[in-house]
């Protein structure tokens, strides 16, 4: 399956955590997925996407995940996101369809989510969470 990540997934360290050796065998694309932008939730801890015809979201697909790697996907997304296929633009092979996770309650209007601030504040906290 292809999953198109964003947000705290585009951490390397923090991908290699959530899935293990296993991430080694994977292969990542840049891909762009059109509509949707980027915003913070819960103090810009997490990230959601929300629906936005005029925008669009840089992040990367991995193909070839197996069913264990997306349970643990599913498992460090929780409750409040669930995996739905949307057409993305993959970098070298256009458009094509992926699985990404949604929120489950509507994402705020504002601000804008940033990975450079996450990795910042954040991502040593959710290091220890993951391990």
């Amino acid at each position: 399956m292809r999953l198109f990540v964003c947000g705290t997934l585009l951490d390397p360290d923090l991908r290699c955590a959530i899935l293990g050796p296993a991430v080694g065998r994977l292969s990542l694309m840049n891909a762009i997925l059109r509509g949707y932008r980027c915003v913070a939730m819960h103090g810009g801890v997490y990230p959601a996407l929300r629906r936005d015809t005029a925008a669009r979201v840089h992040g990367c697909v991995l193909a070839d995940t197996d069913r264990i790697m997306e349970l643990r996907l599913m498992a460090y997304e929780g409750d409040r996101y669930h995996c739905v296929c949307r057409p993305v633009e993959i970098s070298g092979i256009g458009l094509a369809m992926a699985g990404l996770f949604l929120t489950t309650s509507p994402p705020p209007t504002e601000p804008s989510w940033s990975l450079t601030e996450w990795q910042h504040q954040h991502q040593a906290r959710a290091l220890r969470q993951v391990v």
